[in-house]
């Protein structure tokens, strides 16, 4: 079940994983569910500088997003919403993604004001193709209150805990946070932003070995408490800062922010138009890895590239079908004319004997 419900008729054209889940995570977000369930299995868990930056960048596609138009000047020159479209290869097709994510990336950071693009963009020694591929769709997310995102397919044409990574990609972690920072100095995003950094100050710290235990131990508190005639079970501790959350909450209070970005296809070879879902970030599911008879996990980001047909696409794209089907066949019966007339032709040129 996806986030468009259980009866839903989308078509799934791409599904992305960085990697693959063994077990469920019943919290609604995988990176609290990975830190949750080592720490209370007490496990390893799994750090990678991608899935915590992907925090921070889901946190500040939606900052972003909560205060568009305050924050336009800062982004973009231009007013409203400003179409960015990429032609992909014509053998390419709408389930092959790569090509779009490389072109648009570089579509909005020209579009955009500073170097804003290429911060946000995950680029560590850590990012796989599929981690690169859902940070640009995490930047998409981020901006789709500036820009509509098309994507042009043509018939011809000529075109032109265990860390995972080094210790200059922690240090770059910080460093991204840092310039972060600077796109807004508003005291909600000055909050969060500082909380974070403090963070990721201390897991370089455990980085180079310079471990601190009671901080480590203080990065979540689990207590049993009653909610009407049920129970329920709240958390604490530093964690809830990389998710904006400064007080006590439930896990079912741990945002699941989600990229969600609407792409036009134009596909000049079938003549179809149609709007497809970039959908995707960290999902429910947790990668594990067994270390020395132990368990490490680690979150999984995906994402999921869906048509859902509106009633008119559903249409146009009968309409298409029926055309394709009515040329199909008249080519057929013209083939079937031809070859007729040729045989004709030669039972005229080889008479039957006895016969003028």
């Amino acid at each position: 079940k996806h986030r468009y419900g259980a009866d839903c008729e989308c078509n799934i054209l791409t599904y992305l994983e960085n990697c693959p889940v063994h077990e469920p995570c019943y919290a609604r977000n995988s990176v609290f569910g990975a830190l949750s369930k080592a720490y209370n299995s007490h496990q390893d868990v799994i750090l990678s500088p991608d899935d915590l930056w992907m925090v921070v960048c889901l946190q500040f596609s939606k900052h972003v997003n909560d205060n568009a138009e305050s924050l336009r000047d800062k982004f973009v020159s231009h007013s409203g919403k400003k179409e960015l479209t990429v032609t992909t290869a014509n053998e390419l097709s709408e389930s092959e993604w790569t090509e779009f994510f490389d072109l648009i990336g570089p579509e909005i950071a020209e579009n955009t004001k500073g170097d804003i693009v290429n911060l946000l963009q995950s680029d560590f020694s850590t990012t796989t193709l599929t981690e690169r591929m859902i940070s640009t769709a995490c930047i998409m997310d981020a901006f789709k209150k500036y820009f509509s995102y098309s994507r042009c397919i043509p018939g011809c044409g000529i075109r032109n805990a265990c860390f995972l990574g080094t210790r200059e990609d922690w240090d770059k972690l910080l460093d991204k946070c840092h310039q972060l920072a600077q796109c807004d100095q508003g005291a909600v995003w000055q909050k969060y932003i500082a909380g974070v950094r403090d963070i990721f100050v201390k897991l370089l710290d455990t980085y180079d070995g310079n471990v601190d235990v009671a901080w480590w131990n203080g990065i979540m508190d689990a207590t049993h408490g009653r909610r009407g005639s049920g129970g329920t079970t709240y958390y604490s501790g530093w964690i809830l800062h990389l998710f904006g959350i400064y007080h006590r909450c439930e896990s079912d209070d741990i945002p699941s922010y989600s990229i969600d970005v609407p792409v036009k296809i134009d596909n000049k070879i079938t003549g179809v138009k149609k709007t497809v879902n970039l959908v995707g970030g960290f999902g429910r599911g947790l990668h594990v890895v067994p270390l020395q008879g132990r368990k490490a996990f680690r979150p999984q980001m995906s994402m999921i590239v869906i048509h859902s047909p509106k009633p008119q696409e559903k249409k146009e794209e009968k309409k298409q079908k029926k055309k394709q089907e009515k040329e199909k066949e008249k080519k057929q019966k013209k083939k079937k004319k031809q070859k007729q007339e040729k045989e004709k032709e030669k039972e005229g040129k080889n008479p039957v004997a006895g016969f003028p």
